[in-house]
């Protein structure tokens, strides 16, 4: 019993889309994609033998119906299976294949969130950290999310003066493991009207990050403060290329029409200095709009 791989299937896909506004079409049978097909239609006497060796062959909508019939009956994935926003577990039930290359992973929604409470202990220590699927988040408790850039940070944010709320949801950004949950939280709480707030490196790269991706409010200690502990060591070179973006942004109409506080610090920046996270322990933070 042979399977036609993913690649095949979304092969045979992108021809069926093909074929919505035409009744039959001719392909070429030299890509791998379409030698695939052609062989396993030829093994289940759906096409001629010899079509391999022909350098045309014409799809028709009757022969992937036919495709695609096998392929349930047989409980192989059918072509036209939508994976998209599908789990590993759901795929399971609907065939006996497994296509990693689509669907979600196992981790495109989770999300790492600091916990305020006091949690009961396990292995011989108090939890402060959850591993979640955001989706099971009751939202309507939550006042502001607050996005943690780096992890270390994250894991010790008792080292920094925040105040932070108890019905706030603090998680951390993410990474390749955790960034797509982080995107997919982050534009639900947009949608409810819910203040998102950054906390991270004031750097370049940082402060373009918040001021281009819907963020409410930055934390930073008082411009004091900040302006005596900046320092040239903490902006990297690499990120020189962000000053001009930030520059642009700052000249833009929705900044120069709307009060805010965050200008000040931008001088700051195009200084070519920066404060890096970990350096903002024990200093007061504030939000500042933005």
């Amino acid at each position: 019993m042979e399977y036609l791989s993913a690649r095949a299937c979304r092969w045979l896909l992108n021809q069926e889309t093909r074929l919505k506004s035409k009744p039959e079409l001719w392909v070429k049978t030299s890509t791998i994609s379409a030698q695939e097909v052609l062989r396993w239609c030829i093994l289940e006497n759906l096409i001629a033998g010899n079509s391999l060796n022909l350098p045309d062959f014409l799809i028709t909508k009757n022969l992937l119906n036919s495709i695609a019939q096998i392929q349930k009956e047989r409980k192989h994935r059918c072509f036209r299976q939508d994976l998209k926003g599908v789990s590993r577990t759901e795929q399971a039930l609907l065939s006996d294949q497994e296509d990693k290359g689509q669907g979600l992973k196992p981790r495109s929604n989770r999300v790492l969130v600091r916990l305020y409470k006091t949690n009961e202990m396990l292995l011989g220590c108090y939890l402060n950290t959850v591993d979640v699927d955001w989706q099971q988040l009751d939202l309507t408790c939550c006042s502001r999310l607050i996005i943690v850039e780096n992890l270390d940070c994250f894991y010790q944010l008792e080292c920094f003066q925040l105040n932070i709320m108890p019905d706030d949801l603090v998680v951390y950004r993410g990474d390749k493991l955790y960034g797509h949950g982080v995107k997919s939280l982050k534009r639900e709480c947009i949608r409810r009207n819910k203040p998102t707030l950054y906390f991270g490196d004031f750097d370049p790269k940082g402060m373009n990050i918040a001021l281009s991706e819907g963020y409410q409010g930055v934390f930073l200690p008082s411009l004091i403060e900040l302006d005596a502990n900046a320092s040239a060591a903490m902006l990297p070179d690499e990120q020189v290329c962000f000053l001009h973006k930030l520059e642009a942004l700052s000249l833009s109409n929705c900044w120069l029409n709307k009060p805010n506080r965050i200008m000040p610090y931008l001088q700051v920046l195009k200084q070519h200095r920066g404060l890096r996270q970990q350096r903002m322990q024990n200093m007061a933070l504030e939000v500042i709009e933005i």
